[in-house]
């Protein structure tokens, strides 16, 4: 996979509606984006798919006729990074990981947290199999986590200089304060709180047709 690749995440809130696939995968294409993570994907079962377009779809979920399908991970790929794909592994509805062959390893880890709204214990859930995975990925890789975690950082980053900047929006929610400790505890950096964003780059929000 060549050095510098394009990566992005998008809510896209079913693939189940009718050209929601060829938008995705035009739009993908139009972006020039290599790896796209994607949370609510809704299809069932957990495999991978190759598109009109040349680009694979790799997508995890809940199995069985109960599943509610509102969760639902994901990546699209190009076709040349789906050449450099080393292995993926569907976690569960909320993870699902990826490894690429480059000249440093690298794996990229799609996540779905659950909203402010759900019970303590759901969010904690999460995070104990999301800390589980990284727990397995060899020291030597680099981590790149995708996805929606539903989190409200703020802009205070007063004790947490390590782990985020000062460009968070609004104020730390519990979301937000799972998501710090996660990062703490596993060395990592919220990218997207360390630069200026316009304001409605920095939340979920959605378009509707019609």
């Amino acid at each position: 996979m060549k050095t510098r690749t394009r990566i992005g995440t998008w809510d896209i809130l079913t693939l189940a509606q009718q050209g929601k696939l060829a938008q995705l995968t035009r739009e993908a294409s139009r972006l020039k984006l290599e790896i796209l993570g994607l949370s609510e994907v809704r299809w069932p079962t957990t495999e991978e798919h190759k598109t009109p377009s040349g680009q694979a779809l790799l997508y995890s979920g809940i199995r069985g006729e109960n599943s509610t399908r509102e969760r639902w991970v994901g990546f699209l790929l190009s076709p040349e990074t789906h050449a450099a794909l080393m292995r993926w592994e569907p976690i569960n509805e909320r993870i699902i990981v990826a490894r690429f062959r480059t000249r440093v390893r690298n794996l990229t880890i799609q996540c779905y947290a659950p909203t402010d709204a759900a019970n303590l214990q759901e969010k904690k859930s999460f995070h104990s199999q999301l800390n589980s995975v990284v727990e397995k990925i060899p020291k030597g890789d680099i981590q790149i986590h995708l996805g929606d975690f539903n989190a409200k950082i703020g802009s205070d980053n007063e004790d947490l200089e390590r782990v985020m900047g000062r460009h968070g929006l609004g104020q730390m929610s519990e979301n937000g304060e799972l998501f710090a400790e996660f990062c703490g505890n596993n060395n990592m950096v919220i990218g997207r709180s360390l630069f200026p964003h316009r304001p409605a780059h920095k939340v979920t929000w959605v378009s509707w047709d019609g």
